[in-house]
C-alpha cells in the first residue's frame, strides 16, 4: 500500500495540450523574450560550409527592436570581418578585400556574401537566441519528445517548434517544404538566466540542402545594459572601397 501511494506521489501526469490554448502558451514564450531590450557578450563561432570552415571569437552587441554589431576575430586578435544591422539594412566590412557591402537583408540574400543562407534569416534574432513565432490562423498543437510542439502552416511549408513545458522557451525550430522534407533547422541549448530572461549559450543554425551551418557559443552575456549608438558603428579605413548590394 504504501509503495502504491508513493508510485502516485510520484509518478509525473503526462503532458497534454487538452488545458493550453495557443495564444496563451505563445503569450508565456514571448514574455520571456520580450524582457529583453539588450545584450552583449564574447562568443565562440563556427561557419561550416562545403567551401569553407572558419572559427572565429565574436563580439556580438544588440539593442531591440533592429540594432545589432558582429565583430568578428581570429587568432592574435585579427579582424576577419564584421557585420552591422540597423533596421533593414545591413553592411559587412570584409578586411582583406578592404571592401564594405551594404544593402537591405533581402539583397543580401540573393548573393553567397553571408556564410550560412537561410530564407528570412533574422540575424538579431539569430544571434540573441531569441527566435520569431510566425502566427498563422490554421496552426496546431501537439506533444513531442515531451514538449509541447508548435506547428505553424505556411505557403510554403510548416515550422516545428519545441517549447519547454516548464521555462517555456523555445528549444528546436524545424522548417519543412510542402514536400515534408526538412530543409533547415535552428537549435538552441543550455539556457541561462539574466535580469529574468532566459537566453541559450549555444545557438545552432543550419541550413540542410545546401550543408551550411553556423554555431553560436556565448562564452560571457550581459543583458538590459545601456548600449550607446557608437557600439554599433563600423571603424574601417579611409581607402576601403564601397559596393552596393542590389
Amino acid at each position: 500500500m504504501l509503495t502504491l501511494q508513493c508510485s502516485r506521489i510520484f509518478n509525473k501526469a503526462p503532458l497534454t495540450t487538452e488545458d493550453v490554448s495557443i495564444p496563451w502558451l505563445i503569450d508565456r514564450v514571448e514574455n520571456n523574450y520580450r524582457k529583453l531590450t539588450s545584450f552583449q557578450g564574447r562568443a565562440q563561432v563556427s561557419i561550416e560550409t562545403n567551401q569553407l570552415q572558419v572559427m572565429a571569437t565574436a563580439i556580438v552587441s544588440g539593442r531591440m527592436p533592429d540594432k545589432l554589431k558582429l565583430d568578428l576575430k581570429a587568432g592574435l586578435g585579427m579582424s576577419i570581418g564584421a557585420v552591422t544591422v540597423d533596421g533593414k539594412m545591413v553592411k559587412m566590412y570584409a578586411p582583406r578585400e578592404n571592401t564594405l557591402y551594404s544593402g537591405t537583408i533581402r539583397a543580401f540574400q540573393r548573393t553567397t556574401l553571408f556564410p550560412v543562407h537561410m530564407a528570412a534569416l533574422d540575424l538579431l534574432h539569430m544571434a540573441a537566441g531569441i527566435p520569431v513565432i510566425r502566427r498563422m490562423p490554421n496552426d496546431s498543437l501537439a506533444i513531442q519528445d515531451g514538449h509541447y510542439l508548435l506547428i505553424s502552416y505556411l505557403p510554403a511549408g510548416r515550422v516545428h517548434y519545441s517549447i519547454h513545458p516548464k521555462s517555456y522557451v523555445i528549444t528546436d525550430v524545424e522548417f519543412f517544404n510542402n514536400s515534408g522534407t526538412l530543409i533547415a533547422k535552428q537549435e538552441f541549448r543550455q539556457f541561462d538566466r539574466q535580469k529574468g530572461i532566459r537566453l541559450p549559450r549555444l545557438i545552432r543554425v543550419q541550413n540542410i540542402r545546401q550543408t551550411e551551418r553556423i554555431t553560436f557559443y556565448y562564452e560571457s552575456r550581459a543583458v538590459n545594459r545601456n548600449i550607446k549608438d557608437s557600439a554599433f558603428s563600423l571603424h574601417i579605413p579611409e581607402s576601403t572601397r564601397y559596393v552596393q548590394i542590389q
